[in-house]
């Protein structure tokens, strides 16, 4: 399944976004404001991993993103 992952650059969105895909999901993380990208650098350049640099306010480009997603987790 493909999941959307608000925030998750921040402590409780790695670790979410690292539960996901060792569970074989494909994950997007989207918004960089108050976490740090360090966060997932690490597993980067994984296969299933998607990084969307945006802000929640920013309705169109999240609207966009959420179409192509089974589920979100904020």
């Amino acid at each position: 399944m493909k999941y959307l992952v608000t925030g998750g650059s921040g402590f409780v969105g790695r670790n979410l976004t690292d539960y996901l895909r060792n569970n074989q999901h494909h994950v997007t993380v989207y918004n960089f404001s108050t976490g740090q990208k360090r966060f997932i650098r690490e597993n980067e350049y994984n296969y299933n991993l998607t990084i969307i640099n945006g802000y929640l306010p920013d309705k169109q480009k999240l609207n966009s993103a959420l179409l192509v997603h089974h589920s979100a987790y904020h």
